[in-house]
């Protein structure tokens, strides 16, 4: 196990806090400390703990490279990553007690894989910690929220992207950035392929980090486009996973 000095790691009852987890032990990178986020009484809405199909139908490279179980226990996934861990019993990012607990992890950078859905203010942005965050999406031009289903139709592909968080939303500079073909079955990739596709960006910006002494830098070229995106509707989720025939068969 490799130790990530001055580097901890923010979590919660979510797939892609299981997906980083799995992929940290997996390959052996072990974060200084960890602050595990609970909700008390209760799921969040849309991150409810029903069981998720373990597997995609069809398994793809990027799930057969990054797979991970996202029914495990998130105890259990802590344990076997062997990292120190203090749980707060905090769903918000942003509430005081949250801010106190970043500003005592030790180092200077905690990745971040909070509750989807949460905006980092001021306050948190402002704990002493460089926020490392793997965004759903190629950056600079898939900005925003849902974003690999727009990029599934505009160019049938996922994508991850590693970037220091600022105030600006997905606007912080990034570090390392990949593509995926996309999956056969697009029927799970909220809940699998985007965690997969998050996880082997945070490993592979990790590594590198470990081997150069210093965090990878992406300088996106002059003229690529940047454009922000919002919650995408229902129908153009269908469109993205089953094609426009499937949306207005009778």
């Amino acid at each position: 196990m490799s130790d990530l000095p001055g580097i901890s790691l923010i979590c919660a009852d979510t797939t892609r806090s299981r997906a980083y987890l799995q992929a940290l032990a997996r390959h052996g990178l072990r974060p200084a400390h960890v602050l595990a986020m609970r909700r008390p009484g209760g799921d969040l809405p849309g991150q409810s703990r029903a069981p998720l199909p373990a597997a995609p139908a069809r398994p793809d490279p990027l799930w057969q490279a990054a797979a991970f179980d996202p029914n495990s226990a998130l105890e259990d996934d802590l344990r076997v990553l062997g990292a120190p861990v203090t749980t707060i019993d905090s769903a918000d990012i942003n509430a005081p007690d949250t801010v106190a607990a970043i500003a005592a992890l030790p180092g200077d950078t905690a990745i971040f894989s909070g509750y989807g859905g949460q905006i980092l203010r001021r306050d948190a942005l402002g704990a002493g910690k460089a926020m490392l965050h793997v965004h759903g999406g190629w950056l600079p031009a898939f900005r925003g929220s849902t974003t690999n289903w727009f990029s599934l139709l505009a160019e049938g592909t996922l994508g991850a992207s590693a970037i220091f968080l600022t105030a600006e939303i997905d606007a912080g500079p990034i570090l390392l950035r990949r593509r995926f073909p996309a999956p056969f079955d697009r029927t799970v990739i909220d809940h699998l392929h985007d965690g997969a596709a998050r996880a082997a960006v945070l490993v592979e910006t990790l590594s590198a980090y470990l081997e150069r002494g210093a965090w990878p830098r992406v300088d996106p070229a002059p003229g690529e486009r940047a454009e922000t995106f919002y919650v995408a509707h229902p129908v153009l989720k269908h469109l993205a996973a089953y094609g426009p025939s499937d949306v207005f068969a009778e």
